[in-house]
C-alpha cells in the first residue's frame, strides 16, 4: 500500500471558483476569449483633468483586453497535478482541480538566476509560439538585498529579463513590477537586509530603469500600488504618487496593479465615487460593505474596487493621468477571512477569488481581474519547517525556519494553532494551502482522520535516527494493516513511534508484538500533521477508499 505525503488547501465547498458572494452588477467589457489574431483594444479618449486641461492620454496598450488567450504556466500545472495524486479526496475535488489546470498565473522572476533560467526560457518560447498573453512579475527582493546595489545587482538583473523577453518579438507580455516596493518606501517602512537609505535609493533608480528597458510593442506595465488597507490612510497613496512623480515614467505605463499577494476583499465599485466619500452619505449600499472595518477609522478603501477609484481620481490630480488597475485576485474569495486584517501570511480561512478576465464589475478603471500570485505559494515560514527541500538547502520535520517573521505566526496563519501543518518559505509551494483554497478547508490536507471515531495502534522502538528512516520503519509496519480500513499513519521521529488509523472503529486482529493491547488514542474530527505534537507528521494511505476497500 502506497503511503503520500499530504498537501495543501482552502475552503471552497462549491466547485465553482467565484466567491460564494460574488459582487452584484454585470461587467460591460467582453471577457477574454481565445482566438489565432492578435489584437490590442483602443484606449480610452481623453478626459477632462479638475484643472479643465485634458488629461494625458494613457498610450500603453491594454493586452488583458485583446484577444490573446491567457498563458497557463506549466510549473503551476505540475503543481496541481502533484496536489492531485496526493490528495485523498481528489476524486471529491475532481472539477475544482480540472479548473484549476487552466487557470492562468504571474510567473514570478526573483532572482537573477531564474531570469537566465531554462525553464524562463522555455515558458516564453511555449507563450510565443501558443500567440498567447504572458504575465511576468518582476520582483527583485532577493535580488537588491544583497548588496542593495543598482549597478552591481539590480541593472544586470532587468537586463537578464529585458534580454529573454527580446528573444520573442511577437510576444504579449504584461509586467507587473516590484510588489511592495513603493507602498514602502511611501510608508517609510523600509525593506529587510539592507538601510532604508540604500534600499530606497536602488529602487528609485531601479523601478525607472525598470520601466523604461521592458517597455515596448505588446507590453503593458503596471506598477504595484499595494492595497487599500495598506495606502488607504491619511495621505498614503499621495505620498506613493509623488515617488512616481519622481520617476519620470507614467508615459510608459498602463498602470497600477493593487492587492498582489494579498486578501483584501474585491467587493463592489460605489457608483460615480472618486473621492471615496459615498458611503459617508449611504452606508447601506453594497459597496459599503466593510469587513476590515476600515472606513470607521477613516479609510475609504473598505474594498479594492474602491481603492482602485481613489488612486485613478488622485493620480488625475496629482499627475495629470488616467491609470488602468489589474486587481490580484487569487486569494481574496473568502471577505471574513480574517479576525484581523493587519494580518497577511498565508491565511488559514481563504478562499480563490474571481478567476482571470477581463470581464470586470468597472469597465472604466479596470483592466482585468488576475492570478498575480499563483494559489499555494506561500507567503512565509512558520517558526518550525515541514520536511522537505526549502529555499537553500533539505529541511527535516520540526528545523527551525531561519526566516521566520512574526506575522506568519498570527492567529489567522496556517501553521500557527497545534494540528495545523508547518508553512514552508516565502515562495515555496505549499500543497496545504492550495487544497485549502480550492475549499477542502477543515481537515486540513496531510490528515490521517475524517470525522468519526479512529482508534490506532502504535509500534514503539528505539528512537529513528533521521526521518527518512522513521517513514520507512513505519510504512512497513502499518502497510501490514491493509485491507483493515487502514486510513494513515503518523510518525513520531523524537519517540520512535508509528501510529497506525483506522476508520471502521476496530483494532486488528491479532494485536502483533510491539504494538499496544488497547487504542492509544480515540478521536473525534480531524487530525493534521498528528496531534500537532513537536515531531510528529502525518501520512495519509493514497491507496486507500472507503467503497473500495475489498480491493485495497
Amino acid at each position: 500500500t502506497a503511503l503520500g505525503v499530504g498537501g495543501v488547501a482552502t475552503t471552497r465547498p462549491s466547485s465553482s471558483f467565484s466567491p460564494s458572494s460574488s459582487p452584484s452588477g454585470g461587467p460591460s467589457r467582453a471577457p477574454n476569449t481565445p482566438t489565432n489574431t492578435p489584437t490590442i483594444s483602443p484606449t480610452s479618449p481623453p478626459s477632462q483633468s479638475p484643472t479643465g486641461t485634458p488629461t494625458q492620454r494613457n498610450l500603453m496598450p491594454d493586452v488583458y483586453g485583446g484577444a490573446n488567450p491567457y498563458f497557463v504556466q506549466p510549473h503551476f500545472q505540475q503543481f496541481v497535478e502533484e496536489t492531485r495524486a496526493n490528495d485523498m479526496n481528489a476524486d471529491a475535488f475532481a472539477s475544482q482541480y480540472n479548473e484549476l489546470l487552466n487557470r492562468s498565473t504571474g510567473y514570478w522572476i526573483d532572482t537573477r538566476a531564474k531570469a537566465d533560467s531554462v525553464e524562463f526560457q522555455e515558458m516564453l518560447q511555449k507563450a510565443a509560439a501558443q500567440n498567447e498573453l504572458v504575465t511576468l512579475v518582476v520582483y527583485s527582493e532577493n535580488v537588491s538585498y544583497e548588496t542593495c546595489d543598482f549597478e552591481q545587482e539590480y541593472r544586470p538583473y532587468i537586463d537578464a529579463i529585458s534580454n529573454s523577453v527580446k528573444l520573442y518579438p511577437s510576444l504579449y507580455v504584461a509586467f507587473v513590477v516590484e510588489p511592495n516596493a513603493l507602498p514602502s518606501l511611501a510608508t517609510n517602512s523600509g525593506m529587510n537586509g539592507c538601510s532604508s537609505a540604500a534600499t530606497r535609493d536602488t529602487y528609485t533608480k531601479g523601478i525607472p530603469y525598470a520601466v523604461s528597458t521592458l517597455s515596448g510593442l505588446r507590453r503593458s506595465i503596471y506598477l504595484d500600488a499595494g492595497h487599500g488597507g495598506w495606502l488607504g490612510w491619511n495621505n498614503g497613496v499621495k505620498d506613493m504618487l509623488d515617488l512616481v512623480q519622481d520617476m519620470d515614467i507614467i508615459h510608459l505605463l498602463r498602470g497600477f496593479s493593487i492587492n498582489v499577494s494579498a486578501y483584501n476583499p474585491l467587493g463592489d465599485p460605489c457608483p460615480d465615487d472618486t473621492d471615496g466619500a459615498y458611503c459617508s452619505t449611504d452606508s447601506s449600499h453594497v459597496c459599503c460593505n466593510d469587513p476590515c472595518g476600515l472606513l470607521a477609522g477613516g479609510n475609504s478603501a473598505n474594498n479594492e474596487h474602491n481603492y482602485a477609484r481613489i488612486l485613478r481620481s488622485k493620480s488625475k490630480s496629482i499627475l495629470d493621468w488616467e491609470p488602468f488597475m489589474l486587481i490580484d485576485t487569487s486569494r481574496n474569495g473568502n471577505p471574513s477571512a480574517r479576525d484581523n486584517c493587519a494580518n497577511w501570511c498565508n491565511i488559514r480561512d481563504a478562499k480563490l477569488g474571481l478567476p482571470p478576465t477581463s470581464s470586470t464589475l468597472d469597465d472604466e478603471v479596470m483592466d482585468a481581474y488576475f492570478w498575480v500570485k499563483p494559489p499555494g505559494v506561500s507567503d512565509g515560514c512558520s517558526e518550525l519547517l515541514p520536511e522537505g527541500i526549502g529555499k537553500d538547502e533539505f529541511y527535516s520535520s520540526n528545523d527551525i525556519c531561519p526566516s521566520f517573521n512574526d506575522m506568519c505566526a498570527s492567529s489567522d496563519s496556517i501553521g500557527s494553532t497545534a494540528g495545523d501543518p508547518f508553512s514552508p518559505e516565502a515562495g515555496q509551494l505549499f500543497t496545504s494551502q492550495l487544497r485549502m483554497l480550492m475549499g477542502q478547508g477543515d481537515p486540513f490536507p496531510g490528515y490521517c482522520q475524517k470525522n468519526g471515531a479512529w482508534y490506532d495502534v502504535f509500534w514503539e522502538g528505539d528512537l529513528f535516527s533521521n526521518p527518512r528512516e522513521g517513514y520507512e520503519v513505519c510504512t512497513n509496519f502499518c502497510n501490514e494493516y491493509a485491507g483493515q480500513g487502514f486510513v494513515g499513519m503518523t510518525v513520531k521521529y523524537n519517540l520512535g513511534q508509528c501510529k497506525c488509523y483506522f476508520d471502521d472503529n476496530t483494532l486488528p486482529n491479532p494485536i502483533p508484538s510491539g504494538a499496544s493491547s488497547a487504542s492509544d488514542r480515540i478521536s473525534v474530527g480531524p487530525v493534521t500533521n498528528g496531534s500537532g505534537d513537536s515531531g510528529e507528521e502525518c501520512f495519509p494511505n493514497l491507496n486507500y477508499y472507503p467503497s473500495k476497500r475489498e480491493m485495497v
